[in-house]
């Protein structure tokens, strides 16, 4: 795949800085962004402005590395040219070539198996290695790579993996380092390193022993040549080519215009009937005496009102508020209708006329509200990345302060690789009652237990014992949006990787909700489909729960549930890439926190589903 036919988003999710990318002629890792080459005249046009996004980044940056940033720049990668358009200066983004050991496409058989020769890149000749007769031979980057979870990465140091450090120095490892293929499956447990001294080594070893790769020696490649960093942690074996090589760090936001949730936008609607109202007393009796406003400001009470008027007359931004918070109340507050007068903007919604779903019990006793968002605009930033593991935001949809990312450019710089998405969603508002009731079932608790125990094994892992488990109710509306998007994937024809999902779960203060919209940034993200699905969503719900019932991995899906022996297992539990894994593009948590017997009946018949199966 040759570095041309990426698309700016991935740039900066699939194959984002830090990234390990085979090219045609090649492997590199993707450089990061102080080292990516634009036109100047051309900066502006790549700029992304997300003054909410820019600023929770930078105090991010500011907590983990003490850069005392302001705000950063958001900035999408730059776009390929034609050289001679550009007399030479050719925008591009930097990749350094990675690994710097070889294999010798040349096959030596021998008693034992094929062996080839495994070579440095100081003994290659324009590209090639030159053997014994002189010819010169085609090499392959090897796959085999060791990093930490710090997410540096380097090179093997075959001799010391082979000899032992104390005698690395061998004389006959001149003569050659070999890799030997004892079958045809490339496991592990099939391929010896060896060496002309006959010393070898399983590379299966490297997975066992914790200590024969090493410790870490810091180099991070993706800053350019002789960056290191100070670090101690012991190397792991890692296959370039492996799906756990690379999980960037995404940061993203739907854009709100300022104001535009809930109480701050009915405060502002009626900002000429409150000028008197300085104090609690004078607003309560302004509630009293103007219907309208009371019944705008529905349930909230008399203090809250009071204090958002507060912050709204101090001009206090909402950029501290967390972003799912804003984002719910955005979506849950008044809408803005579509008109011919006004159809430009980036946040655009209206409820979904009743007579679509609230006939249907199913829907009408556990939604409040169907909202179609006609159109929105998600910023997305990357801010690191990790090996090994992947970890998604908070529940709030912050970044998770205990999780240090590695950083993707050298000392302070503040540009930031983002990409925008337009598109259309739905939002379903969940009867926070209906939930609560829900999890207080005895099947429902039990489960939770269960969960419990593989969520609290996987914290102490990553070192986060204070970690408040996330609740069956995330659970099971995370579940549900997987399950809603295969199925609104199938009915208005969007590719299940243009769609994405939002949780939005709070139990302190009772707001459940899904947003599930068009995460692409092309025209497939614009086209209606998903708006107008919406007033499908009574047979789309329905073919949900009945197709969600059976696996074509049951029984094993269905009994499945956390247990220490099975760490892959730790924050799922019913639930495998046959039924309700998407891509990890669309899903915020990477997978994780998933059970699909909290949503529908399963074979295992634990009684704890959401959902009932519709009667024939």
């Amino acid at each position: 795949m040759a570095i041309q036919q990426l698309r700016s988003s991935q740039l900066i999710t699939t194959f984002g800085t830090g990234s390990l990318v085979d090219l045609p002629e090649a492997s590199v890792i993707i450089g990061g962004p102080d080292s990516w080459v634009y036109r100047e005249d051309e900066i502006p046009e790549h700029l992304i402005h997300e003054e909410r996004l820019s600023k929770r980044i930078a105090e991010y940056l500011n907590d983990l590395f003490s850069f005392g940033l302001k705000d950063v720049q958001l900035r999408r990668p730059p776009r390929m040219r034609n050289a001679m358009q550009y007399q030479g200066l050719n925008p591009e983004v930097t990749a350094w070539k990675f690994p710097e050991w070889y294999v010798v496409q040349q096959i030596e058989q021998t008693k034992a198996g094929k062996r080839r020769r495994l070579v440095s890149k100081y003994l290659l000749e324009k590209g090639k290695y030159r053997d014994h007769n002189g010819k010169r031979q085609p090499v392959v980057p090897i796959r085999f790579v060791r990093a930490c979870d710090k997410g540096h990465v380097d090179d093997i140091d075959w001799l010391s993996f082979v000899h032992g450090f104390d005698n690395r120095n061998c004389p006959r490892a001149q003569g050659g380092l070999y890799l030997l293929e004892k079958g045809s499956s490339g496991a592990l447990a099939d391929i010896i390193v060896s060496c002309d001294c006959g010393k070898k080594q399983s590379l299966a070893l490297a997975r066992t022993n914790k200590t024969l790769l090493g410790f870490c020696n810091g180099r991070r490649p993706w800053l350019g040549p002789f960056s290191k960093d100070e670090c101690s942690n012991p190397s792991k074996l890692l296959v370039r080519s492996a799906s756990n090589a690379y999980f960037p760090q995404l940061y993203s936001v739907i854009s709100i215009p300022e104001g535009a949730s809930g109480l701050p936008a009915v405060l502002q609607r009626f900002e000429s009937d409150l000028t008197e109202a300085t104090t609690l007393e004078m607003l309560k009796m302004a509630r009293k005496f103007n219907g309208n406003l009371d019944k705008s400001l529905g349930d909230y009470s008399d203090a809250e009102v009071f204090e958002a008027l507060t912050k709204l007359r101090g001009k206090k931004s909402e950029q501290m508020v967390p972003t799912k918070i804003l984002e719910y109340a955005a979506f849950a507050g008044p809408t803005n209708q579509l008109s011919d007068d006004k159809v430009e903007g980036d946040f655009l919604i209206r409820h979904l006329e009743d007579k679509f779903w609230k006939p249907d019990p199913t829907l009408s006793t556990c939604l409040d509200n169907i909202v179609l968002v006609d159109r929105l605009r998600e910023v997305v930033a990357q801010v690191g990345f990790t090996r090994f593991e992947s970890r998604g935001t908070k529940l709030d949809g912050e970044l998770d302060l205990d999780l240090q990312p590695s950083p993707l450019a050298k000392d302070k710089t503040n540009i930031i690789p983002a990409f925008e998405n337009r598109g259309e969603g739905i939002f379903l508002q969940f009867d926070s009652k209906r939930i609560s009731d829900w999890s207080k079932k005895p099947e429902v608790q039990a489960r939770a237990e269960s969960l419990k125990l593989g969520f609290t094994l996987k914290a102490e892992e990553r070192g986060q014992e204070d970690l408040s488990f996330h609740g069956t109710p995330f659970y099971m509306l995370h579940t549900l949006a997987h399950l809603l998007i295969q199925e609104i994937s199938l009915e208005c024809g969007y590719p299940t990787s243009s769609l994405k999902e939002r949780i939005y779960c709070d139990a302190a203060q009772k707001t459940f909700a899904i947003l599930i919209y068009t995460g692409s940034s092309d025209a497939e993200g614009t086209l209606g489909g998903l708006v107008k699905a919406a007033e499908r969503i009574q047979p789309i719900l329905l073919n949900t729960i009945q197709n969600a019932s059976i696996c074509s991995s049951d029984p094993v899906c269905s009994h499945t549930k956390p247990e220490p022996d099975n760490p892959s297992h730790w924050l799922v539990g019913s639930a495998c890439h046959c039924c309700t894994h998407l891509p990890e593009t669309s899903c915020e948590q990477m997978n994780q926190f998933l059970d699909r017997s909290l949503v529908v009946p399963t074979l295992e018949g634990l009684g704890c589903e959401f959902f009932k199966l519709p009667s024939s």
